[in-house]
C-alpha cells in the first residue's frame, strides 16, 4: 500500500489524514511528493493531485471544482474526506463514537485549513490562544531544510497525531460508555427521581434525556460522596429541585444539626449540590431533599 501527500511544509489536515491511513493501514509507505508519475503510482493520494474521486482513492480538496461540504457549511479537507471513507472503520463500526470524533475533531481542522473561522478571539489582551495547528506548525523546519528534513519532521509529527488521534478515541468511547451507564440506570430505575452510582459519573451532562430526575448519588474522586440536583439544562447551575433552603452554605456539625444526617458535610450556597463522608449519609440528604417542599427552579 502506497499513501502520496505534498511535500516540503505540512499542515494539520494532512498530518492528522496520514495518521488515520497508517492506523487502517499500518505498513503502508508515505511518498511526499508533487511528481505527477509518483502520485499516478499511489494507492490513496490526498492532499495533493488535484482531483476528488473516492472511486480512485483521490481526495485533494483545492481544486477550483470542489465543493464539498458538512451539513453546517464547514468545507472539507483531506482529513474530512478521509474520515468520510475510514472513520467508522477507524472507530471500531460505531457510528456514534465516529460522528462524535468527526464533530469535536475532524471538522476544526477542516474548517482551519480551509480558512474558517470557528469561534471569536478576544482580542482585549493582545495575545492569540496556541492551537492545535499551531503546534503541528511548530513541526516544519526551518525555511531552506531540505526536503528530507520535512520529511523526517512530517514523520514525527505524524507520530504526535496518532496519539492524540488514539487517545481521543478511547476518551470520547468512555464518555459514551459512561453515557449509557447513566441512561441505562435511569431506565432501569423503578424511582426515576433519584439515581445512586457507585462511581462518579456525568450525571448533568444527560438529564435532558431523564426528565424525570432530580437528583443523583454518586461517589467523588477524594472518596466522599455527592448529591447532585439534575440541572434545568445542560450546562446550568439552576437546579429542578434545589437542595432544602435551610442548607445552604453549612457544612460539617451545622449541616449534621441542620438537616439531621450524620456524615453530611457540605451544601453549596446555591443548592445544587451536598457532600456527604458516606454512601448513607449522601442517600439520606437525597430522600430529605425529595420530600422537602423546595420548588423547581
Amino acid at each position: 500500500m502506497k499513501l502520496a501527500t505534498h511535500n516540503l511544509a505540512f499542515h494539520t489536515d494532512d498530518v492528522f489524514a496520514t495518521a488515520l491511513l497508517l492506523a487502517i493501514y499500518p505498513d503502508a509507505e508515505v511518498r511526499r511528493t508533487r511528481d505527477f508519475i509518483e502520485i499516478e503510482s499511489a494507492d490513496i493520494v490526498y492532499d495533493v493531485g488535484g482531483v476528488y474521486d473516492p472511486a480512485l482513492k483521490r481526495y485533494d480538496h483545492h481544486q477550483k471544482t470542489f465543493a464539498e461540504l458538512y451539513d453546517n457549511g464547514i468545507k472539507l479537507s483531506s482529513f474530512g474526506l478521509l474520515w468520510r471513507v475510514y472513520g467508522l472503520q477507524y472507530c471500531d463500526n460505531n457510528q456514534e463514537l465516529a460522528d462524535v470524533l468527526c464533530s469535536k475533531l475532524v471538522q476544526p481542522i477542516d474548517a482551519e485549513d480551509n480558512g474558517q473561522d470557528v469561534f471569536d478571539i478576544k482580542e482585549d489582551f493582545d495575545v492569540a490562544p496556541v492551537l492545535l495547528q499551531d503546534v503541528v506548525k511548530v513541526f516544519n523546519p526551518p525555511s531552506g531544510s531540505t526536503s528530507q528534513e520535512f520529511d523526517d519532521a512530517f514523520m514525527a509529527v505524524v507520530k504526535f497525531a496518532s496519539q492524540i488521534l488514539h487517545s481521543s478515541k478511547t476518551k470520547q468511547q468512555s464518555k459514551l460508555d459512561l453515557k449509557e451507564q447513566v441512561l441505562a440506570a435511569y431506565r432501569n430505575s423503578q424511582n426515576k427521581q433519584l439515581l445512586i452510582f457507585e462511581q462518579p459519573v456525568p450525571f448533568s451532562s444527560y438529564c435532558d434525556l431523564m426528565p424525570e430526575a432530580l437528583y443523583a448519588v454518586f461517589k467523588g474522586g477524594d472518596g466522599r460522596w455527592l448529591l447532585r440536583g439534575a440541572p434545568v439544562s445542560v450546562g446550568s447551575f439552576a437546579v429542578r429541585k434545589p437542595l432544602p433552603e435551610e442548607w445552604a452554605g453549612l457544612s460539617d456539625e451545622q449541616l449534621e444539626q441542620a438537616s439531621g444526617v450524620e456524615g453530611a458535610a457540605f451544601c453549596h450556597q446555591n443548592r445544587w449540590l451536598a457532600i456527604a463522608k458516606t454512601r448513607q449519609a449522601a442517600v439520606s440528604l437525597a430522600n430529605l431533599a425529595l420530600n422537602s417542599d423546595g420548588m423547581q427552579s
